[in-house]
């Protein structure tokens, strides 16, 4: 692949650009399954590569030490400590590998040439009050139906 993109620009030094005819670019397509960095199987259901992977794997792993312990396991398969440093805030060395604003495809005319603000609501109010860490249950999820609600709302034309 990095030997005929290199053979493409080499051919296209030799001419003016106006003779070079656009190229077909090779690429890679890596083919997953679904869920493939997350539990196989939980409780018996097979979660990699089924539409469970679009879903929450445990529910409620707090008050079940098995989904605990398979969560943390998880999660720890990320080497959490490769990517962030002791203040939970991610490395530099990584955070500078994130392209500048105005280079990311979201920002690009030709991959996203409509692109529009969007009004957006204030986050803070669709926040979860929880004066005493880990004493209220409530879905994240349920809360940010509610926010993006309001960001469809605010931008319905």
């Amino acid at each position: 692949c990095a030997d005929k993109i290199k053979a493409i620009k080499e051919h296209a030094k030799q001419y003016p650009s106006q003779d070079v005819q656009r190229p077909t670019w090779p690429m890679i397509i890596l083919r997953s399954p679904k869920g493939w960095t997350g539990p196989k199987e939980i409780d018996g259901l097979k979660i990699e590569g089924s539409y469970r992977s679009h879903q929450v794997p445990m529910a409620n792993p707090k008050d079940n030490p098995k989904y605990l312990e398979k969560l943390e396991d998880w999660l720890m398969s990320y080497d959490p400590e490769s990517i962030f440093n002791e203040d939970g805030q991610i490395l530099p060395e990584l955070k500078s590998l994130v392209p500048p604003k105005e280079l990311r495809m979201g920002n690009n005319p030709y991959t996203n040439p409509h692109y529009k603000p969007l009004l957006l609501p204030d986050y803070a109010d669709f926040g979860i009050e929880d004066p005493e860490r880990g004493t209220v249950m409530s879905s994240d999820a349920t809360h940010l139906g509610y926010f993006l609600k309001r960001v469809i709302e605010l931008n319905a034309k």
